[in-house]
């Protein structure tokens, strides 16, 4: 996990290029040195050209941030699925604690016995106190990205909803071996501040990004401190299509979009022959390609407009920003259900351990860019299928 990213080794490769190059320049210097007009020999002219281009290489790449500290960030795209290059950017933006020099001591718990932890935020990040009340030592420390997907697994008959962690962008932090004798603390900092953004559900399909620090514990296993703080962040809605259409033989809905700081817009249904026409807004994990009417353990889906009878309805949404207090919550880098139905208390939600065909009971964390958003008119005329128009929601 502390081996140098992609950009740092690719920087070092070119470094050594332009190196190489300047040493092979000053030798031409030496063995063809200019006439006494000042005139380059064609040598030097020629060693010369590849050491420009080398140089304004670098200059270019350092300038686009392809060789900056966190180039890694760059590959969260296919990770988190939209807009990721500039995920950290975007998250810090507005964020609480962003400004001014506020410190503020977070609720904390620990999931793990034995060890006890204390948080201070300060504007440009973390300190986490680790407590131990047996001596250990920490391998390594590791702060980024955290994130939290539960994901359903096992076979047909004996399917489970099992809890991953990973931590998708993060800095090599602490590589040296800290000792901490029995009822001793260690202190270390997490450097960026960031709202949380992601859902629990009832069901225990979690899925939610935040600012962690991972610790390699020898002999306890990984264990993570995740940050949870509220988003403050005001955002701006984009639907890719301004309006959306369904129509099967004598019925018909549409609906108009209009994005800004809210989603509006206005839902019409036409036709005797209708049961209902539904507008829902869906929060998608990354990597979910398939929109259908059927719940799915990796769509959070929220009714934005109802009709049941030929009429119109007007509707508004905007992205959540929940209230609670700033908390921080040290567990297992392999979390368990338990782990996780603990922490969910903490929001207020009570888990039930098994998926639902209806919408399940939900805590949105906060919405921002770690999730992807569609929103799904659906037409059900009598006694017949349901039709679909869906539309992609970016939120910026």
């Amino acid at each position: 996990m502390n081996q140098p990213s992609g950009g740092r080794a690719k920087l070092r490769l070119v470094l050594v290029i332009f190196l190489m190059e300047a040493i092979l320049l000053a030798v031409t210097l030496i063995l063809w040195p200019p006439s006494s007009t000042g005139a380059l020999s064609q040598a030097t002219v020629a060693a010369l050209f590849p050491l420009l281009i080398t140089g304004i290489a670098v200059a270019y790449l350092g300038q686009t941030g392809t060789f900056r500290r966190n180039p890694s960030l760059g590959d969260l795209q296919q990770k988190f699925g939209q807009n990721a290059a500039t995920y950290l950017t975007l998250l810090k933006k507005d964020s609480p604690g962003s400004s001014g020099d506020l410190t503020e001591n977070l609720s904390s718990l620990s999931l793990i016995e034995g060890l006890e932890i204390q948080v201070t935020r300060f504007s440009s990040g973390y300190e986490i106190r680790l407590t131990s009340k047996d001596s250990l030592n920490i391998r390594g420390v590791f702060t980024g990205i955290g994130r939290i997907n539960s994901v359903l697994t096992g076979g047909r008959y004996s399917s489970a909803t099992t809890p991953t962690f990973a931590l998708l962008d993060w800095s090599e932090g602490t590589t040296r071996t800290l000792g901490v004798s029995q009822g001793s603390s260690l202190a270390f900092n997490v450097p960026d501040v960031f709202p949380v953004e992601g859902y629990f559900r009832q069901d225990l399909f979690h899925y939610f990004v935040a600012p962690t620090a991972r610790l390699d514990i020898p002999g306890h296993g990984d264990a993570i401190v995740m940050i949870f703080e509220p988003s403050t962040k005001a955002f701006h809605l984009s639907p890719s299509k301004t309006s959306l259409s369904v129509d099967y033989l004598g019925s018909k809905c549409s609906v108009t979009l209009q994005g800004g700081d809210k989603l509006t817009g206005k839902i019409v249904a036409q036709g005797g022959d209708l049961d209902w026409a539904r507008l829902t807004l869906l929060r998608l994990k990354p990597g979910v390609k398939k929109i259908t009417t059927h719940a799915s353990p990796d769509i959070v889906e929220e009714q934005l407009a109802e009709l049941k009878q030929p009429g119109e309805s007007e509707f508004s949404w905007s992205p959540v920003r929940p209230a609670f207090g700033p908390t921080a919550v040290m567990l297992k880098s392999s979390p368990s259900n338990s782990d996780l139905t603990r922490l969910a208390e903490q929001f207020g939600i009570q888990t039930s351990g098994s998926f639902s065909a209806r919408s399940p009971n939900q805590f949105i964390l906060g919405d921002g860019i770690a999730l992807r958003y569609w929103v799904r008119l659906s037409l059900h005329p009598s006694r017949r299928g349901v039709r679909l128009a869906v539309t992609s929601l970016t939120l910026q």
